[in-house]
């Protein structure tokens, strides 16, 4: 079953989503954010500062991290949930670029497939 389908654009594989009326980030196919799917990404999902006050989040404390750079950098860490179909996803999400990781694809699925042929990627559950 696809829990969920994306483009590839530039090398990238991108996955729509909004916030719902409940404060949920939904992905969905016809949304008006661009998440990319960065498997070098070990958390959950990172969102930008501007969305934050949209979500239905609870604050949980500062984390540090470590970017791509190598360069730590401490950031707010909140509580919230991603809504897949019918499907809701508890989740950490920080602030950053529109990013979904490796600890959120756990979570939601079981199989991740990049398919650079017909330029989409698609996670399986």
């Amino acid at each position: 079953m696809i829990i969920f389908k994306g483009e590839i654009k530039y090398q990238e594989p991108l996955v729509s989503a909004t916030v719902d009326g409940s404060g949920n980030l939904k992905l969905s196919s016809n949304s008006t954010h661009r998440f990319i799917v960065d498997t070098g990404f070990a958390g959950d999902i990172a969102v930008p500062y501007t969305m934050l006050p949209k979500l239905n989040l609870k604050f949980l404390g500062y984390d540090k991290f470590v970017l791509a750079t190598n360069k730590p950098i401490v950031l707010p860490v909140f509580e919230g949930w991603v809504k897949i179909k019918r499907k809701r996803v508890k989740v950490e999400i920080i602030p950053g670029d529109e990013l979904i990781g490796m600890k959120f694809l756990e979570k939601a699925g079981s199989k991740l497939i990049v398919d650079f042929d017909k330029a989409e990627v698609k996670l399986l559950g």
